[in-house]
């Protein structure tokens, strides 16, 4: 008896404290609310001239194409990225991401991992994101081209009055023709 009333404060003594501690980062929320598609949560915590950067790509992003074309690209895609692993340093978080989607799980493509760079200010709001590869993203890339090329196509055979502005109008469009295509390769 005297043992479990010492054991049990002492154990909820550890739930506190470890509670406590487990506030999430900025550079932790952005990512939450990245993969969750809050807009309204994204336009809060980036600055007015925040910036995403492509390196392997030179593709950049401002925070109006970042919530109407990236988030928006994400939420067609079901995109998550699953963080694998992380570093922060000062106001500054690395990550190792796996770049979930359904086309590549539709096309069974091994996701690809980035290094995203997570940059915040002391007013606890995200100022940039720098996105680039890390070893093994031509491999992905060449895989992904080939698998793309049959899809389209099989699209091309399949749909031949479909255009790519037809895709580009309705994503959603593209998708269900991508989960035709799976069923049957």
């Amino acid at each position: 008896m005297t043992r479990k009333l010492i054991v049990t404060p002492f154990i909820l003594s550890i739930v506190f404290l470890t509670a406590c501690n487990n506030k999430q980062s900025t550079a932790e929320k952005f990512m939450d609310y990245m993969n969750n598609y809050q807009i309204d949560q994204l336009k809060d915590i980036t600055t007015d001239d925040f910036e995403m950067q492509h390196i392997f790509t030179g593709f950049n992003l401002d925070k109006d194409d970042f919530i109407e074309k990236y988030i928006k690209d994400s939420k067609n895609q079901k995109a998550k990225h699953h963080i694998i692993s992380s570093t922060t340093d000062g106001l500054s978080t690395d990550y190792v991401i796996e770049d979930q989607n359904e086309y590549a799980a539709l096309l069974k493509i091994d996701y690809s991992k980035l290094k995203f760079k997570v940059t915040t200010n002391t007013e606890q709001k995200v100022e940039s994101v720098i996105v680039d590869t890390i070893k093994g993203y031509q491999k992905y890339t060449d895989l992904a081209r080939a698998k793309l090329e049959k899809f389209q196509t099989w699209l091309m055979n399949k749909y031949p009055d479909d255009n790519g502005d037809v895709y580009d109008k309705n994503p959603e469009l593209a998708i269900q023709r991508l989960r035709e295509y799976a069923k049957d390769h």
